[in-house]
């Protein structure tokens, strides 16, 4: 149960951060640094919101469920894929052979 909110509401709460999409809409004129930042600030904003979202949840209030999560994001742009994760998972990019490997709890920004 809590595992399915997690997935179906997590993209919806990074995509409703302002700096998410306000970051997406100027891409072209920010520098890298800007748009990873921006991009990271929204991703976090997102993560939160939906953990806010989560302990409303009886089983997560009362402390019954004490399960927790692990995700990897991709964002693919114009000119970048953006890789976050949350917990201990990675990211892989492959064509074919491993292009980039992400670490742990780092996001990165990889030029296409």
């Amino acid at each position: 149960m809590l595992l399915f909110s997690f997935f179906r509401h997590l993209l919806d709460c990074i995509m409703a951060t302002d700096d998410f999409k306000n970051a997406l809409k100027v891409e072209k004129k920010l520098t890298q640094e800007q748009l990873f930042g921006q991009v990271t600030t929204g991703i976090l904003q997102g993560f939160l919101d939906l953990d806010e979202k989560l302990r409303k949840i009886p089983e997560v209030a009362n402390g019954e469920d004490k399960s927790g999560t692990t995700a990897v994001c991709a964002l693919i742009t114009e000119q970048y894929v953006i890789f976050s994760n949350c917990g201990d998972s990675r990211g892989v990019l492959s064509r074919g052979k491993v292009k980039y490997v992400n670490d742990d709890a780092v996001s990165e920004v990889s030029q296409r």
